[in-house]
Parts: C-alpha cells; structure tokens; sequence
C-alpha cells in the first residue's frame, strides 16, 4: 500500500511536466505530492491556543477588505507611475505589508538569518510547475506587444500579489488563527477570506455565475489552502511566495493563450 502511495504521488508530481497544458488543480496536487517526500523540519510546532487572538484575526480582516473595498470603488490613490508603467496600483498596498511586518516578529515563524534548505524544499515542491512557467513564458512572451508589458507582469505577479498577499494572509492571518483553532480549521477560514478578497471574481460571479467563474474560484480557494500547506511544510513564507507568483504567471499565460486563439 506505501509503494502505491508512492507511485501515485510521482505520478502527479511529474504530470505539469508531461502535459504543458495540465490544469490549474492538478498543478495543486503536485505541489501537494511533492510535499510528502519530503521530511519535516526537526519537532512539530505546536501553539498555546488562544481566544483572544481571534479578535486580532477580525481586526486584520476588517482592515483588510475596508482597504480592498475603497480601492475597489476607486476612493483611494492611482498609486506610482513609472514612464507609463504602474509600478504601485495604490498606496494601501503598503498598510499591508506594514501591517505584516510589523505583527511578524510576535506571530510567524522566526528565523535569525536566512534558511536556503527551507527555501530548497519549496522549489522542489513547486519544480515541475515551474518548469512548466518558464516553458510558457519562453513561447508566448514574444507573442505580447513590447518587452515593457512581459515586465509589468511579471513585477505585478511577483511583488504586488504574491508578496502582499502571501506575507498579509498566510504570514500574519493564519498564523493567528492557528493560535485560536486547529490547522484545518485555520486554513479553511484563511482560505475562504482570500476567496472573498478577489473582488473582482465574486463581482463576476453575481452578475454572472458560469461553470469557468466557479472554477477560478475554487482555484482560488485552493491556492489559499495550498500555500497554508507548503507554508507549514517548509516553515518560510518565501514558498508560499514562490509557488504564488508561479501561479499568476501560468494564469497570465494561459489567459493569453485562449484570448489569442
């Protein structure tokens, strides 16, 4: 039975590697598949829990969707233009990582200098979707208009949703909710927030619900769950980020790919 496991657990693994075109869900699972052969980092961490943080947890969800909802209805700033390239959407995007790092040091995962064998399990949990970005990215990216939009892209996956986003929600939020609640629980409820905070999908989606909107939102749902999960694997949030704006590029191209067709 273990060495079917195993096999079934190669197989999905490697599947984004064979099939370019494989789905949004199947890369998950290799992610996920890729995380069970590797071996914890030394003792479980197991947290004091605490009701009181609970209210920390509604107060950084109230900050956060008052911040998303102005910027939705345009009540806020236009942000940084550079040369004609928005380099910032709007300056709420640094109330959140204030806020990240700020709480940090009192609630994630602490690490005095910086820990690549951390790092290397993330990549290897994310290497055959990453293979398969770079595949994307080299056929598609000389289809675009100039090399200018190709960088705007890639610095919007990069810092403006995968960093922010990574180091608000699976950073801060669920390590809080982890000292209130089980993991589960905590990645459920941390991954429903993030659903909720793309705005934009769950407009589309009441205007007008169709079989593609409810599988981008379960993809969003799973993305939540599957950070919340290479997050506690690897014990850095450098591979939530990592495997966060690998997803975004291979949305972006994908995007691209049937808009071109």
């Amino acid at each position: 039975m273990k060495k079917e496991k195993k096999y079934i657990g190669m197989i999905l693994y490697i599947i984004p590697m064979i099939s370019i075109s494989a789905g949004v869900l199947i890369n998950y699972l290799s992610v996920f598949a890729g995380g069970l052969f590797l071996k914890e980092n030394g003792q479980k961490i197991e947290y004091k829990k605490e009701k009181k943080n609970i209210y920390m947890a509604i107060y950084l969800v109230a900050i956060c969707f008052l911040l998303r909802y102005m910027y939705h209805i345009g009540a806020v700033d236009d942000g940084v233009t550079i040369y004609g390239y928005k380099v910032l959407p709007t300056y709420t995007i640094l109330i959140y990582l204030i806020i990240a790092f700020f709480f940090r040091k009192k609630y994630a995962y602490s690490s005095k200098r910086f820990d690549f064998k951390r790092v290397k399990k993330g990549i290897i949990m994310c290497g055959p979707i990453m293979i398969t970005y770079i595949y994307k990215f080299l056929l598609y990216s000389q289809k675009t208009s100039s090399v200018g939009d190709n960088i705007y892209e890639i610095w919007s996956c990069i810092f403006i949703a995968a960093i922010v986003e990574e180091f608000y929600f699976r950073g801060l939020l669920y390590e809080i909710l982890k000292r209130s609640m089980s993991v589960i629980g905590a990645q459920l409820i941390t991954s429903f927030i993030f659903l909720v905070w793309h705005f934009n999908v769950i407009t589309l989606f009441i205007h007008n619900p169709n079989t593609f909107i409810i599988y981008n939102m379960i993809c969003i749902f799973c993305l939540g769950m599957i950070t919340c999960y290479i997050y506690d694997k690897t014990k850095t949030i450098i591979s939530p980020i990592i495997l966060h704006a690998i997803n975004n590029g291979l949305i972006i191209y994908t995007l691209r790919i049937v808009f071109r067709s």
